[in-house]
Protein backbone atom coordinates (compact mmCIF):
# COMPACT_ATOMS: atom_id res chain seq x y z
CA UNK A 1 0.00 0.00 0.00
CA UNK A 2 2.89 2.37 0.85
CA UNK A 3 4.48 1.60 -2.52
CA UNK A 4 1.19 2.36 -4.27
CA UNK A 5 0.91 5.73 -2.51
CA UNK A 6 4.52 6.55 -3.36
CA UNK A 7 3.85 5.91 -7.03
CA UNK A 8 0.71 8.05 -6.87
CA UNK A 9 2.72 10.86 -5.22
CA UNK A 10 5.37 10.69 -7.94
CA UNK A 11 2.73 10.85 -10.67
CA UNK A 12 1.06 13.82 -9.01
CA UNK A 13 4.39 15.57 -8.61
CA UNK A 14 5.37 15.18 -12.25
CA UNK A 15 2.01 16.23 -13.66
CA UNK A 16 1.31 18.85 -10.96
CA UNK A 17 -2.20 17.43 -10.76
CA UNK A 18 -3.45 15.55 -7.72
CA UNK A 19 -6.06 13.15 -9.06
CA UNK A 20 -7.40 12.47 -5.58
CA UNK A 21 -8.71 16.06 -5.45
CA UNK A 22 -11.03 15.69 -8.44
CA UNK A 23 -14.62 16.80 -7.67
CA UNK A 24 -16.91 14.03 -6.47
CA UNK A 25 -19.42 14.63 -9.25
CA UNK A 26 -16.78 14.07 -11.95
CA UNK A 27 -15.53 10.91 -10.24
CA UNK A 28 -19.06 9.52 -10.13
CA UNK A 29 -19.66 10.24 -13.83
CA UNK A 30 -16.35 8.62 -14.77
CA UNK A 31 -17.16 5.49 -12.77
CA UNK A 32 -20.52 5.16 -14.56
CA UNK A 33 -18.71 4.79 -17.90
CA UNK A 34 -16.57 1.84 -16.76
CA UNK A 35 -17.63 -1.29 -18.63
CA UNK A 36 -16.41 -4.15 -16.44
CA UNK A 37 -16.45 -5.08 -12.78
CA UNK A 38 -12.65 -5.39 -12.79
CA UNK A 39 -12.21 -1.81 -14.03
CA UNK A 40 -14.59 -0.48 -11.40
CA UNK A 41 -12.71 -2.37 -8.69
CA UNK A 42 -9.43 -0.85 -9.89
CA UNK A 43 -11.02 2.61 -9.98
CA UNK A 44 -12.29 2.27 -6.40
CA UNK A 45 -8.86 1.08 -5.27
CA UNK A 46 -7.07 4.37 -6.13
CA UNK A 47 -7.93 6.10 -2.85
CA UNK A 48 -10.67 6.41 -0.26
CA UNK A 49 -12.25 9.43 -1.97
CA UNK A 50 -12.49 7.64 -5.32
CA UNK A 51 -14.04 4.66 -3.56
CA UNK A 52 -16.54 6.86 -1.70
CA UNK A 53 -17.57 8.89 -4.77
CA UNK A 54 -17.66 6.08 -7.33
CA UNK A 55 -20.59 3.98 -8.44
CA UNK A 56 -21.41 1.22 -5.98
CA UNK A 57 -20.50 -2.29 -7.06
CA UNK A 58 -23.64 -4.04 -8.32
CA UNK A 59 -24.79 -7.11 -6.47
CA UNK A 60 -25.26 -9.02 -9.72
CA UNK A 61 -22.24 -10.73 -11.25
CA UNK A 62 -23.17 -11.65 -14.82
CA UNK A 63 -24.64 -8.35 -16.05
CA UNK A 64 -22.39 -5.52 -14.94
CA UNK A 65 -23.86 -2.74 -17.11
CA UNK A 66 -27.47 -3.88 -16.75
CA UNK A 67 -28.62 -4.39 -13.17
CA UNK A 68 -30.50 -7.67 -13.53
CA UNK A 69 -32.56 -9.59 -12.63
CA UNK A 70 -35.65 -7.37 -12.61
CA UNK A 71 -38.96 -8.52 -11.17
CA UNK A 72 -42.20 -7.35 -12.75
CA UNK A 73 -45.07 -7.69 -10.31
CA UNK A 74 -48.38 -9.03 -11.58
CA UNK A 75 -51.03 -6.34 -12.09
CA UNK A 76 -54.38 -5.81 -13.80
CA UNK A 77 -52.59 -5.16 -17.10
CA UNK A 78 -51.45 -8.65 -18.07
CA UNK A 79 -48.57 -8.85 -20.52
CA UNK A 80 -49.51 -10.85 -23.66
CA UNK A 81 -46.75 -13.40 -23.08
CA UNK A 82 -47.32 -13.83 -19.35
CA UNK A 83 -50.51 -15.59 -18.32
CA UNK A 84 -49.35 -16.92 -14.95
CA UNK A 85 -50.42 -15.12 -11.80
CA UNK A 86 -47.20 -14.09 -10.10
CA UNK A 87 -44.05 -12.05 -10.77
CA UNK A 88 -42.16 -12.12 -14.06
CA UNK A 89 -38.36 -12.08 -13.73
CA UNK A 90 -36.04 -10.67 -16.41
CA UNK A 91 -32.69 -12.43 -16.05
CA UNK A 92 -29.36 -12.88 -17.81
CA UNK A 93 -27.44 -16.01 -18.77
CA UNK A 94 -23.90 -16.34 -20.11
CA UNK A 95 -22.11 -19.17 -21.91
CA UNK A 96 -18.57 -19.80 -20.64
CA UNK A 97 -15.75 -22.01 -21.81
CA UNK A 98 -13.66 -23.07 -18.81
CA UNK A 99 -10.13 -24.20 -19.64
CA UNK A 100 -7.01 -24.99 -17.66
CA UNK A 101 -3.92 -22.87 -17.10
CA UNK A 102 -0.82 -24.55 -18.52
CA UNK A 103 -0.10 -28.26 -18.17
CA UNK A 104 -1.10 -30.45 -15.29
CA UNK A 105 -0.08 -33.92 -14.14
CA UNK A 106 -3.66 -35.15 -14.20
CA UNK A 107 -5.17 -34.05 -17.53
CA UNK A 108 -8.40 -35.90 -16.73
CA UNK A 109 -8.98 -33.62 -13.74
CA UNK A 110 -8.65 -30.48 -15.81
CA UNK A 111 -10.73 -31.24 -18.87
CA UNK A 112 -12.30 -28.08 -20.39
CA UNK A 113 -16.01 -27.58 -19.93
CA UNK A 114 -18.77 -25.54 -21.58
CA UNK A 115 -21.44 -24.27 -19.19
CA UNK A 116 -24.33 -21.83 -18.97
CA UNK A 117 -24.31 -19.57 -15.92
CA UNK A 118 -27.69 -18.09 -15.00
CA UNK A 119 -28.22 -15.41 -12.36
CA UNK A 120 -31.76 -15.46 -11.01
CA UNK A 121 -31.06 -13.74 -7.69
CA UNK A 122 -28.22 -11.17 -7.41
CA UNK A 123 -24.98 -12.91 -6.52
CA UNK A 124 -26.47 -16.43 -6.80
CA UNK A 125 -25.63 -18.35 -9.95
CA UNK A 126 -27.26 -21.49 -11.29
CA UNK A 127 -25.40 -23.71 -13.72
CA UNK A 128 -27.21 -25.20 -16.71
CA UNK A 129 -26.30 -27.28 -19.72
CA UNK A 130 -25.08 -24.82 -22.41
CA UNK A 131 -27.41 -26.12 -25.14
CA UNK A 132 -30.35 -27.91 -23.52
CA UNK A 133 -30.56 -25.47 -20.56
CA UNK A 134 -31.16 -28.38 -18.18
CA UNK A 135 -30.33 -27.66 -14.56
CA UNK A 136 -27.02 -28.99 -13.22
CA UNK A 137 -27.51 -30.47 -9.76
CA UNK A 138 -24.41 -32.56 -9.06
CA UNK A 139 -21.73 -29.95 -8.54
CA UNK A 140 -18.14 -30.49 -7.33
CA UNK A 141 -17.44 -29.75 -3.69
CA UNK A 142 -13.81 -28.79 -4.34
CA UNK A 143 -12.48 -26.17 -6.77
CA UNK A 144 -8.89 -25.10 -7.34
CA UNK A 145 -9.44 -21.68 -8.93
CA UNK A 146 -5.76 -21.29 -9.83
CA UNK A 147 -6.08 -23.99 -12.48
CA UNK A 148 -8.84 -22.43 -14.57
CA UNK A 149 -9.45 -19.53 -16.90
CA UNK A 150 -12.76 -18.31 -18.26
CA UNK A 151 -13.85 -17.26 -21.76
CA UNK A 152 -17.35 -15.86 -22.33
CA UNK A 153 -18.78 -16.98 -25.69
CA UNK A 154 -22.33 -15.61 -25.56
CA UNK A 155 -24.75 -13.62 -23.42
CA UNK A 156 -28.52 -13.67 -23.56
CA UNK A 157 -31.63 -12.53 -21.73
CA UNK A 158 -34.78 -14.41 -20.84
CA UNK A 159 -37.85 -14.37 -18.64
CA UNK A 160 -38.33 -16.76 -15.79
CA UNK A 161 -41.83 -18.26 -15.44
CA UNK A 162 -42.87 -17.68 -19.04
CA UNK A 163 -43.09 -20.63 -21.43
CA UNK A 164 -44.01 -18.88 -24.69
CA UNK A 165 -41.09 -16.40 -25.01
CA UNK A 166 -38.64 -17.33 -27.78
CA UNK A 167 -36.13 -14.45 -27.66
CA UNK A 168 -35.35 -11.37 -25.56
CA UNK A 169 -33.04 -8.60 -26.81
CA UNK A 170 -31.77 -5.67 -24.78
CA UNK A 171 -32.56 -2.36 -26.54
CA UNK A 172 -31.49 0.26 -24.02
CA UNK A 173 -30.31 0.31 -20.45
CA UNK A 174 -29.65 2.96 -17.82
CA UNK A 175 -29.87 3.25 -14.06
CA UNK A 176 -33.53 4.28 -14.32
CA UNK A 177 -34.91 2.29 -17.28
CA UNK A 178 -34.49 -0.86 -19.36
CA UNK A 179 -36.05 -1.56 -22.78
CA UNK A 180 -36.21 -5.10 -24.19
CA UNK A 181 -37.63 -6.60 -27.39
CA UNK A 182 -39.68 -9.73 -26.75
CA UNK A 183 -40.37 -12.35 -29.43
CA UNK A 184 -43.14 -14.64 -28.23
CA UNK A 185 -45.92 -17.09 -29.07
CA UNK A 186 -46.26 -17.70 -32.85
CA UNK A 187 -43.75 -14.99 -33.75
CA UNK A 188 -45.24 -11.80 -32.35
CA UNK A 189 -42.92 -8.96 -31.36
CA UNK A 190 -43.27 -6.27 -28.73
CA UNK A 191 -41.23 -3.94 -26.55
CA UNK A 192 -41.25 -3.96 -22.76
CA UNK A 193 -40.00 -0.84 -20.97
CA UNK A 194 -39.09 -0.99 -17.29
CA UNK A 195 -38.99 2.50 -15.79
CA UNK A 196 -38.04 3.50 -12.26
CA UNK A 197 -40.40 6.17 -10.91
CA UNK A 198 -39.54 8.64 -8.18
CA UNK A 199 -41.73 9.68 -5.29
CA UNK A 200 -43.58 12.17 -7.53
CA UNK A 201 -44.29 9.43 -10.17
CA UNK A 202 -41.80 10.98 -12.61
CA UNK A 203 -39.01 9.00 -14.22
CA UNK A 204 -35.81 9.04 -12.22
CA UNK A 205 -32.99 10.78 -14.10
CA UNK A 206 -29.91 8.70 -14.86
CA UNK A 207 -27.63 11.73 -14.96
CA UNK A 208 -27.52 12.42 -11.23
CA UNK A 209 -24.07 13.17 -9.82
CA UNK A 210 -24.59 11.15 -6.67
CA UNK A 211 -26.16 7.78 -5.97
CA UNK A 212 -29.33 6.98 -7.86
CA UNK A 213 -32.62 7.76 -6.22
CA UNK A 214 -34.72 4.83 -5.08
CA UNK A 215 -38.01 4.43 -6.88
CA UNK A 216 -40.78 2.04 -7.81
CA UNK A 217 -40.35 -0.06 -10.93
CA UNK A 218 -43.23 0.07 -13.41
CA UNK A 219 -43.54 -1.17 -17.00
CA UNK A 220 -44.98 -0.22 -20.37
CA UNK A 221 -45.80 -2.60 -23.22
CA UNK A 222 -45.92 -1.69 -26.93
CA UNK A 223 -46.86 -4.05 -29.77
CA UNK A 224 -44.87 -4.08 -32.98
CA UNK A 225 -46.61 -2.49 -35.99
CA UNK A 226 -46.80 -5.12 -38.74
CA UNK A 227 -48.81 -2.82 -41.03
CA UNK A 228 -47.41 0.41 -42.42
CA UNK A 229 -49.39 2.59 -44.80
CA UNK A 230 -51.93 -0.19 -45.21
CA UNK A 231 -49.20 -2.64 -46.28
CA UNK A 232 -48.79 -5.86 -44.30
CA UNK A 233 -45.05 -6.34 -43.85
CA UNK A 234 -45.27 -9.80 -42.31
CA UNK A 235 -47.42 -11.94 -40.05
CA UNK A 236 -44.86 -13.68 -37.86
CA UNK A 237 -41.12 -13.49 -37.18
CA UNK A 238 -38.93 -16.54 -36.70
CA UNK A 239 -36.02 -14.81 -34.97
CA UNK A 240 -34.47 -11.44 -34.09
CA UNK A 241 -30.83 -10.45 -33.56
CA UNK A 242 -28.55 -7.46 -32.99
CA UNK A 243 -26.10 -7.00 -35.86
CA UNK A 244 -23.81 -3.98 -36.30
CA UNK A 245 -25.84 -2.02 -33.72
CA UNK A 246 -29.08 -2.56 -35.65
CA UNK A 247 -32.01 -4.83 -34.81
CA UNK A 248 -32.90 -7.40 -37.47
CA UNK A 249 -35.86 -9.74 -37.80
CA UNK A 250 -36.42 -12.63 -40.19
CA UNK A 251 -39.92 -13.84 -41.04
CA UNK A 252 -41.14 -17.32 -41.93
CA UNK A 253 -40.32 -16.88 -45.61
CA UNK A 254 -36.76 -15.73 -44.99
CA UNK A 255 -37.29 -12.00 -45.60
CA UNK A 256 -35.02 -9.80 -43.49
CA UNK A 257 -36.08 -6.50 -41.92
CA UNK A 258 -34.45 -3.76 -39.87
CA UNK A 259 -36.55 -3.04 -36.81
CA UNK A 260 -36.90 0.49 -35.45
CA UNK A 261 -37.00 0.08 -31.68
CA UNK A 262 -38.19 3.67 -31.11
CA UNK A 263 -41.08 3.60 -33.59
CA UNK A 264 -41.62 -0.17 -33.13
CA UNK A 265 -42.04 -0.66 -36.87
CA UNK A 266 -40.02 -1.76 -39.88
CA UNK A 267 -37.55 0.87 -41.03
CA UNK A 268 -38.85 1.65 -44.54
CA UNK A 269 -35.44 2.35 -46.00
CA UNK A 270 -33.95 -0.84 -44.57
CA UNK A 271 -36.07 -3.75 -45.80
CA UNK A 272 -32.76 -5.40 -46.54
CA UNK A 273 -33.92 -8.68 -48.09
CA UNK A 274 -37.31 -8.63 -49.82
CA UNK A 275 -36.81 -11.75 -51.96
CA UNK A 276 -38.06 -14.76 -49.94
CA UNK A 277 -36.04 -17.91 -49.50
CA UNK A 278 -39.19 -20.01 -49.38
CA UNK A 279 -42.17 -19.83 -51.70
CA UNK A 280 -45.78 -20.41 -50.71
CA UNK A 281 -47.70 -19.77 -47.54
CA UNK A 282 -46.03 -22.56 -45.53
CA UNK A 283 -42.29 -22.41 -46.31
CA UNK A 284 -41.14 -24.85 -43.65
CA UNK A 285 -42.42 -26.54 -40.53
CA UNK A 286 -39.57 -25.26 -38.34
CA UNK A 287 -38.46 -21.81 -37.24
CA UNK A 288 -35.22 -20.42 -38.59
CA UNK A 289 -32.41 -19.07 -36.39
CA UNK A 290 -30.24 -15.96 -36.80
CA UNK A 291 -26.61 -16.16 -35.64
CA UNK A 292 -24.09 -13.32 -35.43
CA UNK A 293 -20.39 -14.16 -35.68
CA UNK A 294 -18.77 -11.50 -33.52
CA UNK A 295 -15.26 -12.29 -34.78
CA UNK A 296 -15.98 -11.82 -38.50
CA UNK A 297 -18.98 -9.45 -38.09
CA UNK A 298 -21.22 -11.58 -40.30
CA UNK A 299 -24.90 -12.42 -39.98
CA UNK A 300 -25.99 -16.01 -40.67
CA UNK A 301 -29.36 -17.69 -41.16
CA UNK A 302 -29.64 -21.37 -40.18
CA UNK A 303 -32.49 -23.39 -41.70
CA UNK A 304 -33.27 -26.95 -40.71
CA UNK A 305 -34.85 -28.47 -43.80
CA UNK A 306 -37.68 -30.95 -43.99
CA UNK A 307 -36.46 -34.56 -44.19
CA UNK A 308 -38.85 -37.48 -44.57
CA UNK A 309 -36.64 -39.95 -42.72
CA UNK A 310 -37.18 -39.52 -38.98
CA UNK A 311 -33.54 -40.34 -38.12
CA UNK A 312 -31.91 -37.94 -40.56
CA UNK A 313 -31.34 -34.21 -40.49
CA UNK A 314 -30.20 -31.64 -43.03
CA UNK A 315 -29.27 -27.98 -42.62
CA UNK A 316 -28.82 -25.05 -44.95
CA UNK A 317 -26.76 -22.09 -43.79
CA UNK A 318 -26.84 -18.66 -45.42
CA UNK A 319 -24.80 -15.52 -44.90
CA UNK A 320 -26.19 -12.03 -45.29
CA UNK A 321 -24.85 -10.25 -48.39
CA UNK A 322 -25.27 -6.58 -47.46
CA UNK A 323 -24.22 -5.22 -50.86
CA UNK A 324 -26.38 -7.59 -52.89
CA UNK A 325 -29.29 -7.51 -50.40
CA UNK A 326 -29.64 -11.29 -50.47
CA UNK A 327 -28.86 -14.52 -48.65
CA UNK A 328 -25.82 -16.40 -49.98
CA UNK A 329 -25.54 -20.16 -49.41
CA UNK A 330 -22.63 -21.25 -47.21
CA UNK A 331 -21.13 -24.59 -48.24
CA UNK A 332 -19.00 -24.87 -45.09
CA UNK A 333 -18.02 -22.70 -42.13
CA UNK A 334 -14.35 -23.75 -42.05
CA UNK A 335 -12.40 -26.36 -40.12
CA UNK A 336 -11.43 -23.76 -37.54
CA UNK A 337 -15.00 -23.01 -36.41
CA UNK A 338 -17.96 -24.69 -34.73
CA UNK A 339 -21.54 -23.38 -34.77
CA UNK A 340 -23.54 -24.02 -31.59
CA UNK A 341 -27.35 -23.91 -31.66
CA UNK A 342 -29.07 -24.18 -28.28
CA UNK A 343 -32.49 -23.48 -26.88
CA UNK A 344 -31.44 -20.03 -25.61
CA UNK A 345 -28.13 -19.19 -27.34
CA UNK A 346 -26.61 -19.40 -30.84
CA UNK A 347 -22.90 -18.67 -31.25
CA UNK A 348 -19.67 -19.51 -33.06
CA UNK A 349 -16.55 -20.83 -31.33
CA UNK A 350 -13.06 -21.90 -32.36
CA UNK A 351 -12.60 -25.64 -32.86
CA UNK A 352 -9.15 -25.53 -31.24
CA UNK A 353 -10.79 -24.81 -27.89
CA UNK A 354 -12.51 -28.22 -27.94
CA UNK A 355 -10.51 -31.42 -27.72
CA UNK A 356 -11.44 -34.06 -30.29
CA UNK A 357 -13.44 -31.68 -32.52
CA UNK A 358 -12.74 -31.52 -36.27
CA UNK A 359 -14.61 -28.25 -36.80
CA UNK A 360 -16.82 -27.33 -39.78
CA UNK A 361 -19.90 -28.64 -38.00
CA UNK A 362 -23.12 -27.61 -36.27
CA UNK A 363 -23.63 -28.80 -32.71
CA UNK A 364 -27.29 -28.50 -31.72
CA UNK A 365 -29.75 -29.55 -29.05
CA UNK A 366 -33.01 -31.40 -29.56
CA UNK A 367 -36.07 -29.24 -30.20
CA UNK A 368 -34.03 -26.03 -30.68
CA UNK A 369 -35.68 -25.53 -34.09
CA UNK A 370 -39.25 -25.13 -32.90
CA UNK A 371 -42.02 -26.50 -35.06
CA UNK A 372 -44.80 -24.16 -36.13
CA UNK A 373 -47.46 -26.67 -35.14
CA UNK A 374 -46.31 -26.51 -31.52
CA UNK A 375 -45.37 -30.16 -31.02
CA UNK A 376 -43.33 -30.58 -27.85
CA UNK A 377 -41.00 -33.45 -28.72
CA UNK A 378 -40.46 -33.66 -32.48
CA UNK A 379 -36.87 -34.92 -32.13
CA UNK A 380 -37.59 -38.02 -30.06
CA UNK A 381 -36.99 -40.37 -33.01
CA UNK A 382 -33.81 -38.52 -33.96
CA UNK A 383 -32.13 -38.55 -30.56
CA UNK A 384 -33.72 -41.62 -29.00
CA UNK A 385 -33.48 -42.04 -25.24
CA UNK A 386 -30.16 -40.25 -24.77
CA UNK A 387 -29.97 -38.43 -21.44
CA UNK A 388 -28.32 -35.40 -23.02
CA UNK A 389 -29.92 -34.68 -26.37
CA UNK A 390 -27.09 -33.13 -28.40
CA UNK A 391 -26.31 -33.94 -32.02
CA UNK A 392 -23.70 -32.89 -34.57
CA UNK A 393 -24.19 -32.13 -38.25
CA UNK A 394 -21.02 -32.14 -40.36
CA UNK A 395 -20.88 -30.22 -43.62
CA UNK A 396 -20.22 -32.41 -46.62
CA UNK A 397 -21.76 -35.28 -48.55
CA UNK A 398 -23.82 -38.21 -47.28
CA UNK A 399 -25.55 -38.82 -43.97
CA UNK A 400 -23.95 -36.11 -41.85
CA UNK A 401 -25.88 -36.43 -38.59
CA UNK A 402 -24.89 -38.41 -35.52
CA UNK A 403 -25.10 -38.05 -31.77
CA UNK A 404 -22.26 -35.92 -30.48
CA UNK A 405 -21.21 -38.66 -28.04
CA UNK A 406 -20.67 -41.05 -30.97
CA UNK A 407 -19.07 -38.62 -33.44
CA UNK A 408 -16.65 -36.82 -31.08
CA UNK A 409 -16.46 -38.56 -27.67
CA UNK A 410 -13.87 -36.15 -26.22
CA UNK A 411 -15.76 -33.13 -27.51
CA UNK A 412 -19.00 -34.56 -26.11
CA UNK A 413 -17.54 -34.72 -22.61
CA UNK A 414 -16.77 -30.98 -22.82
CA UNK A 415 -20.33 -30.08 -23.80
CA UNK A 416 -22.09 -32.77 -21.74
CA UNK A 417 -19.91 -33.12 -18.66
CA UNK A 418 -20.10 -35.85 -16.03
CA UNK A 419 -21.82 -33.40 -13.71
CA UNK A 420 -25.04 -34.75 -15.20
CA UNK A 421 -24.39 -38.29 -13.99
CA UNK A 422 -25.73 -39.20 -10.57
CA UNK A 423 -23.14 -41.98 -10.40
CA UNK A 424 -20.23 -39.54 -10.65
CA UNK A 425 -17.72 -39.67 -7.79
CA UNK A 426 -16.26 -36.24 -7.06
CA UNK A 427 -13.27 -37.84 -5.34
CA UNK A 428 -11.83 -38.30 -8.83
CA UNK A 429 -11.49 -34.47 -8.86
CA UNK A 430 -13.02 -34.18 -12.32
CA UNK A 431 -13.78 -30.59 -11.29
CA UNK A 432 -15.21 -27.89 -13.48
CA UNK A 433 -15.67 -24.30 -12.51
CA UNK A 434 -19.31 -23.90 -11.50
CA UNK A 435 -18.67 -20.77 -9.46
CA UNK A 436 -15.28 -19.72 -10.85
CA UNK A 437 -16.57 -16.42 -12.15
CA UNK A 438 -18.38 -15.58 -8.94
CA UNK A 439 -15.57 -16.59 -6.59
CA UNK A 440 -12.83 -14.88 -8.58
CA UNK A 441 -14.72 -11.61 -8.41
CA UNK A 442 -15.38 -11.98 -4.70
CA UNK A 443 -11.77 -12.87 -3.96
CA UNK A 444 -10.53 -9.95 -6.08
CA UNK A 445 -12.82 -7.54 -4.27
CA UNK A 446 -11.74 -8.77 -0.83
CA UNK A 447 -8.09 -8.54 -1.85
CA UNK A 448 -8.43 -4.94 -3.03
CA UNK A 449 -10.32 -3.97 0.12
CA UNK A 450 -7.59 -5.58 2.23
CA UNK A 451 -4.84 -3.76 0.31
CA UNK A 452 -6.60 -0.42 0.74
Amino acid sequence: MKESRRKMSNVCGRSRVCWSKLPGGILFKISKHLKTRHNLLAFRHVCSKWRKRSLELPENLLSFNTPLPKTIKHSFKVLPFHNVVGPLVLQVSNIYLITRFGNANNEQCLRPSLIMAEELNPGKIKVRHPLTAKRVKNLPSFLDLTRFKLLMLAQGYSFKSSDCVHKVLLCASSASSIDVLVLYYKGFLGKLSLVKLGHDNSAVSSDEDEEEEEGELCYRWENFKVRQGGVLRFMYLDDVAIFRDLYYGVDRRGKLYVIGTESMSVVNTRVVISEPLCRGDIPSHRKKRLVVDQATEELYLVVRENVREAQKVRFKVYTFNDKGKRWDVVENIGLERVLFIGLDHCFFALARHFEGCDGNCIVFAANCFTQYNGRDAPDRCLFGDEGIEVGVYRFGEGDNFSLLSFAFPEFSRIVSSTWFSTRFDFRTLDTFCYCCYMLVNIISELYLLYMS
